[in-house]
């Protein structure tokens, strides 16, 4: 009987995970129980299973080995093939169809993270309810993108890919939705129709969609927010730190890509973020408006961020450098995760890291799918991983 249960256990890894976990969990529900603390206790056996079945699946991708075990294999159809053979539905015609492949890689992304947030316990799946509308803000980008250059409406019911509330009715109806105020009407009632009545204005004003991307992110940064905040602080805690963080990169970001292309303070302050982990909106400003004199390095040097600043001086505060602060903040924010995994490893931590690589995963196969394309050098393709340290 020992022999057949340690054969089932080696046969399932996310079952072998649990077990460990329900060895570590035993010990300290003897001992809290002994304390009358069973509440608490319950509520952390409702995590053994999700944070198994995560742990189990991990995030191969953001190991350095297996990045480079594709690298190695030179070509597209080889790439393909170990993709394939690693479990992800990647179509054979998506070899010599790259629209394809980033679609389907894309589908991935989205069935595991729309997973993740179904199975997570029912105190935390507010907030994972909420990342998954962060996918619906990329597809709703699509489609802002094909309205404002005018393309064939056609084009959102092809690419624009069903995830949370945005189903495959939302979707048809948005490809009849005629314009920017059509589109904003059919999605009345909910953050994002708000936020893209509030922004066609000042992208018909700029000539640009980029307000309403930005009003996009913010929208959705508002839920992650809005829904941590309704937790119970053992399980709130952890989540607000990384949305917070998650704030403060996308404010940085901002902030550089607005010295890049000259942008005006007004303009700026209507793209921040409230919320951020560290950095205040007036601190930001305070930055922005002294970007000719070095305000925003200086800045980021008195904060938990001088390593971007760092990244943004060595880089030429250029193209490049948005390239290597965009690196550096996502590695930044893998370590917080990382700590996060491990400090809170019985409540949504592990989630949040699983959640957060996942998307950093497909940006690593996505670099050497295009690098190979590009016949660019094996350095080169590198440069643009994220990996786990």
């Amino acid at each position: 009987m020992l022999e057949s249960g340690a054969a089932l256990l080696a046969g399932d890894p996310v079952l072998l995970v649990v077990a460990g976990l329900l060895l570590s969990l035993l010990s300290v529900l003897i001992l809290g129980l002994m304390c009358g603390y069973y509440s608490i206790l319950a509520e952390i056996a409702s995590f053994v299973y999700p944070v198994a079945r995560a742990r189990a699946r991990g995030n191969p991708w953001m190991k350095r080995e297996k990045l480079e075990e594709l690298l190695g294999r030179g070509s597209i159809p080889l790439l393909l093939g170990r993709l394939r053979d690693q479990g992800m539905e990647l179509p054979l015609e998506s070899a010599i169809r790259p629209g394809l492949f980033d679609r389907a890689l894309e589908s991935e992304l989205i069935r595991d993270i729309s997973l993740l947030a179904e199975s997570s316990p029912g105190s935390v799946r507010p907030f994972f309810a909420a990342w998954v509308m962060t996918l619906e803000a990329v597809q709703l980008k699509k489609a802002i993108r094909i309205l404002w250059k005018g393309l064939p409406q056609a084009r959102i019911e092809q690419e624009l890919l069903p995830v949370g509330r945005l189903d495959t009715q939302a979707i048809r109806r948005l490809s009849m939705a005629g314009s920017l105020e059509g589109c904003a009407a059919l999605l009345e009632g909910t953050r994002f129709g708000a936020a893209i009545a509030e922004a066609i204005p000042a992208a018909r004003a700029g000539g640009s969609p980029v307000p309403l991307e930005i009003a996009l992110d913010r929208a959705a940064f508002r839920e992650l927010q809005a829904a941590a905040e309704t937790l119970e602080e053992r399980l709130s805690k952890p989540l607000r730190a990384f949305t917070g963080a998650m704030v403060d990169a996308a404010n940085i970001r901002t902030l550089l890509r607005g010295e890049l292309f000259g942008l005006p303070a007004e303009e700026i302050e209507r793209q921040l973020i409230p919320g951020g982990r560290e950095l205040t909106i007036p601190n930001l400003l305070e930055m922005y408006r002294g970007r000719e004199a070095g305000g925003i390095a200086s800045g980021l040097e008195r904060t938990p961020y001088r390593e971007i600043a760092s990244a943004w001086l060595s880089a030429g505060r250029g193209a490049r450098g948005i390239e290597a602060v965009e690196r550096e903040l996502d590695r930044l924010l893998l370590s917080h995760a990382d700590e996060l995994a491990v400090s809170y490893q019985f409540g949504g931590g592990p989630l949040l890291k699983y959640a957060f690589a996942r998307g950093l995963e497909t940006r690593n196969i996505r670099a050497i799918w295009y690098g190979i394309l590009a016949e660019a050098g094996a350095d080169r393709i590198r440069s643009r991983w994220i990996v786990e340290v």
